[in-house]
């Protein structure tokens, strides 16, 4: 009997924060905007003041090759984030996964 593999975990890791956060693959999206909202409130509140979360967005660090036809970035949202975190653990390279938090006032801010 053949045990299927467990789905591997993503890993994000944020610039702002020490230590990373694992992700199920299997997530989804409004679960992960909670899980990195929560995990900034809760390890670095400060980098929010006066903020509001705008979503979630993907930047990738090579846009340009063979299987690399991608904006420098683009919305991750509810009907790609499976796709992409599939796509983030097959690639090469530094491909980010950024939280928008818009500045009350108009201003963007993104923890990378």
């Amino acid at each position: 009997m053949a045990i299927s593999p467990a789905p591997i975990p993503v890993m994000l890791r944020f610039f702002h924060l020490s230590t990373p956060i694992l992700i199920d693959p299997c997530i989804t999206h409004d679960a992960l905007l909670r899980l990195i909202q929560n995990e900034i409130q809760s390890r670095s509140p400060h980098l929010t003041e006066g903020f509001t979360f705008g979503g979630l967005e993907i930047l990738w660090d090579q846009t340009t090759g063979p299987g690399n036809t991608f904006p420098r970035s683009s919305p991750l949202d509810q009907y790609n984030l499976q796709a992409t975190l599939s796509l983030l653990r097959v690639r090469q390279g530094r491909d980010a996964v950024c939280l928008k938090i818009a500045h009350v006032k108009g201003a963007v801010m993104r923890l990378v």
